[in-house]
């Protein structure tokens, strides 16, 4: 098996509270459902992601196999809801 370095991350466990926690940390909350245009927010949020993927490849070249298909994956989710922005 190939050593991508890839951090430990805790998976949520039963009963655990994901999204609108309120636990007096606002600053590292996230803020859900907060514009009016929420087709462009999201679209413009996987474009992020995927630009936020690239970057990481610049500088980490071991895992350049790993994240080609998430970074074409939120691409083409960008794509998808832009368009959808337009219809």
């Amino acid at each position: 098996m190939v050593d991508y370095d890839i951090p430990d991350i805790p998976w949520p466990k039963k009963g655990e509270q994901l999204f609108n926690k309120v636990d007096g940390d606002w600053w590292n909350n996230a803020c859900l459902n907060y514009s009016h245009d929420d087709w462009t927010l999201y679209a413009d949020a996987y474009k992020y992601a995927g630009d936020l993927l690239v970057e990481c490849n610049k500088e980490n070249h071991k895992i350049k196999d790993l994240l080609i298909y998430p970074i074409v994956f939120l691409y083409r989710q960008y794509i998808e809801l832009r368009l959808k922005c337009i219809i």
